[in-house]
């Protein structure tokens, strides 16, 4: 497993974020690995209290990791299965954005969001060809390459997706409930920030991970929290807002309990192949 093992950030105040009760991560690893098609990662789940995870690719490329923690939680190392093109991706150059993943708890299939050319596929497993759920009309009209980012399962079982593109004065969110897309709350924007990621809580809580590209400086990473009586949106917290290039391209998010009931974001980046760019996995602590 060599080069599968990554290198331990601590958790210094130099990493405080600028806003939100979430004022420094809980740690921050950078995972390396020497097998060329490592990186590109656009979604995470986690699972067994943090012990485990699996992650996703943006060139389609499952990948599940053991995650070992010290006394305090934070990550101390991680191992990799090596990873696993889905059926329907060749893994290489030019194949269609996968950016948004989402496992249900009976885990017995697993969803994937596409950016261009704009759907979700429903996967019993890796290597079986998926099912193409219904593409409406909104995701046709999306923009290329800033179409469907994060998708998340809530306490009902429906998908929820959103796309990258906040150009106008609202992000929109689409719902399926059996066969049918419908249109989710509007959740507000604010400031430059885009969405890439989502995830809920075991509350039915929504988490919404956002990220803004300061030039030089890097990226600003933020996460909102929206409470919902139905699709109307109760309650708004802005739990982390970071200053520019305290991480790197934070794109996935999961939201869990540790085994003390305490709750945890878990954040990893997209990488983007680039050499100046690295795959970090970042947690925060959150408060309930």
């Amino acid at each position: 497993m060599s080069g599968r093992l990554g290198t331990l950030i601590l958790a210094f105040t130099t990493l405080a974020a600028c806003a939100g009760p979430a004022q420094q991560p809980t740690g921050s690893w950078v995972w390396e690995d020497d097998d060329p098609a490592h990186g590109g990662y656009s979604a995470i789940e986690v699972t067994e209290g943090g012990r485990s995870a699996v992650v996703l690719s943006d060139r389609g490329r499952l990948v599940q990791l053991r995650i070992r923690r010290g006394p305090g939680g934070q990550i101390t190392g991680i191992e990799s299965d090596g990873g696993t093109t889905l059926a329907a991706f060749d893994g290489g150059e030019g194949t269609p954005d996968t950016e948004g993943l989402a496992i249900p708890d009976a885990g017995d299939r697993f969803y994937i969001s596409i950016e261009r050319n704009p759907r979700v596929l429903a996967y019993m497993t890796p290597s079986r060809t998926p099912r193409s759920l219904p593409i409406p009309e909104a995701f046709e009209a999306l923009p290329t390459n800033r179409a469907l980012e994060g998708l998340a399962i809530d306490a009902d079982g429906a998908l929820w997706t959103m796309p990258e593109d906040a150009s106008g004065d609202t992000l929109p969110t689409y719902i399926l409930r059996g066969t049918t897309w419908q249109d989710g709350p509007a959740l507000p924007r604010r400031g430059e920030f885009v969405p890439v990621g989502l995830d809920f809580d075991d509350t039915g809580r929504l988490y919404l991970l956002e990220r803004d590209l300061e030039g030089l400086l890097g990226f600003r990473s933020r996460v909102r929290r929206f409470t919902f009586t139905g699709d109307e949106i109760t309650a708004e917290e802005e739990l982390l807002a970071t200053l520019p290039g305290i991480h790197d391209n934070l794109e996935g998010i999961a939201v869990w309990r540790d085994d003390a009931g305490k709750l945890r974001l878990t954040m990893i980046s997209d990488d983007n192949f680039f050499f100046v760019q690295r795959t970090e996995i970042v947690e925060y602590d959150v408060p309930d």
